[in-house]
């Protein structure tokens, strides 16, 4: 196993992943300490998630990635448990039967690791709950650059976790 994985100026693109519980494990899965993204890198097409980030220990750092076109059971674009960073990311298009088409956060404790976006768009996302994202126990920053329309919740309304933009739990702007 690797502590750290960067990736650079890549496409990763029509992977499928499997597990007992539906799609899985499609594009990335990572469980080292610290992964970084960055440089004009697609990660799109991919059956179960487009990125897992497994360990609540890991630290992510995406800057100047698309990830579109993805699906999962839940995080059909983004699926993290660690402090994650996203800056001038494009989430697009991606799905989840469950929670969290564009990004799901979940997190061990309430207290755990920060979704912080900056900058980039998320949008068209669909899921059962959270089409753009869904928090799971935790918080998330956003920038007033990003850019977060245009989402589908099949199940609820944004005040009983459903939220076609955010499900689960509420964004902080900040500048």
């Amino acid at each position: 196993r690797s502590d750290n994985l960067i990736i650079i100026d890549s496409i990763i693109r029509m992977n499928l992943g499997t597990g007992a519980f539906g799609p899985v494990f499609g594009g990335i899965v990572f469980q080292g300490k610290s992964l970084t993204i960055s440089g004009d890198t697609v990660i799109e097409g991919n059956i179960g998630s487009g990125i897992i980030l497994v360990d609540p220990d890991v630290t992510a750092v995406i800057t100047d990635t698309i990830i579109q076109n993805n699906s999962a059971t839940n995080g059909g674009g983004i699926s993290s448990h660690g402090a994650t960073t996203l800056t001038n990311v494009q989430i697009l298009n991606n799905t989840a039967s469950n929670d969290g088409g564009g990004i799901l956060r979940g997190a061990v404790d309430e207290n755990g690791p920060d979704l912080v976006i900056i900058g980039g768009r998320i949008e068209g996302n669909v899921a059962k709950r959270g089409g753009g994202i869904f928090l799971r126990g935790t918080k998330a920053q956003v920038s007033s650059l990003a850019t977060i329309p245009n989402h589908t919740a099949l199940e609820g309304i944004a005040g009983s976790r459903g939220g076609g933009g955010c499900g689960g739990a509420s964004l902080a702007r900040s500048d």
